[in-house]
C-alpha cells in the first residue's frame, strides 16, 4: 500500500490516499446480470457456463444458444501490448489486438427502469443503450484495474494534548516545576477501499462533504 496524496480537510482533518493492493478483479464482484468473459492466452476470465467459443459461433454462426438469447452482447476488444487495454470500439487489424472476448448483460435481471429513473443521461435510451452504456461503465473498471489505478482513502483526524512533567532540580530541591510539552496524536476515523479510478478527483466526491472544503488544498503528491 503506496501512500499517493494527502489533502488538508477542515475541522482539522487529513485525508491520505493510497493504492489498494487488496483490489478485486470485478469478475470477483459475482455480478449475474452484467459480466465479461474473455479467452486469450494473456488475459482469461471465465464464467461457468459461458465460453467464449460458445458466444461467438452464437453471434457469427448462427448456432441456436436459447440461453444467450436473454442477454445483450457486445464483442470486447483487447489491445494486449506490454499491459492491456479493453475496448467496445474495434481498434484496427493488429497482430496485438485480440476480439475474443464479451460483455453480456441480463436483459430480465438489470433493471433499465431504475437506471432510467436515477440517471437523467438514460431517461430517453432503449434497454439495449443502456445495456451498452453500462458495459462501457464495466470496461473502464476492467481498465483502471488492470493498469493498478485501484485506491483507498483513509480520513485522519490529528488531537492536541498537552502533558506536565515533574522536573526535579538536583541542586535546589526545593525548586521543583512542571514542564508542559505539547503532543500531537493520529487517529484514523474512516477508511474504504476499492476505488476504480484513473482520476483522484472523482474519489474526493466520496468522501464526506462535511469535511471538505470548497478547494482542498493538496499537501503532498508522492510518485
Amino acid at each position: 500500500m503506496n501512500l499517493i496524496a494527502k489533502y488538508s480537510l477542515k475541522f482539522n482533518k487529513e485525508l491520505r490516499i493510497y493504492t489498494d493492493d487488496n483490489s478485486e478483479s470485478p469478475r470477483d464482484w459475482g455480478n449475474s446480470d452484467i459480466f465479461l468473459v474473455y479467452d486469450h492466452p494473456n488475459f482469461y476470465v471465465e464464467i461457468e457456463g459461458y465460453k467464449p467459443i460458445d458466444i461467438y459461433n452464437y453471434l457469427y454462426n448462427n448456432y441456436e444458444n436459447y440461453k444467450l438469447n436473454n442477454y445483450y452482447i457486445f464483442t470486447v476488444y483487447a489491445y494486449i501490448h506490454s499491459g492491456i487495454l479493453l475496448s467496445l470500439s474495434h481498434q484496427g487489424d493488429k497482430f496485438d489486438v485480440s476480439s475474443t472476448g464479451f460483455i453480456l448483460v441480463d436483459k430480465n435481471d438489470f433493471d433499465f427502469d431504475l437506471q432510467r429513473k436515477h440517471n437523467d443521461e438514460l431517461k430517453d435510451l432503449s434497454d439495449e443503450e443502456i445495456a451498452k452504456y453500462y458495459a462501457n461503465n464495466l470496461i473502464t473498471n476492467w481498465n483502471n484495474y488492470l493498469a493498478g489505478n485501484v485506491y483507498r482513502f483513509e480520513l485522519v483526524n490529528f488531537k492536541k494534548y498537552k502533558k506536565l512533567y515533574l522536573f526535579k532540580n538536583k541542586e535546589e530541591l526545593s525548586k521543583d516545576t512542571f514542564i508542559e510539552d505539547t503532543f500531537i496524536e493520529e487517529e484514523v476515523i474512516d477508511s474504504c477501499g476499492g476505488f476504480y479510478s484513473n482520476d483522484l478527483q472523482e474519489l474526493l466526491s466520496y468522501i464526506d462533504n462535511k469535511y471538505i472544503t470548497e478547494e482542498i488544498k493538496q499537501i503532498k503528491t508522492f510518485n
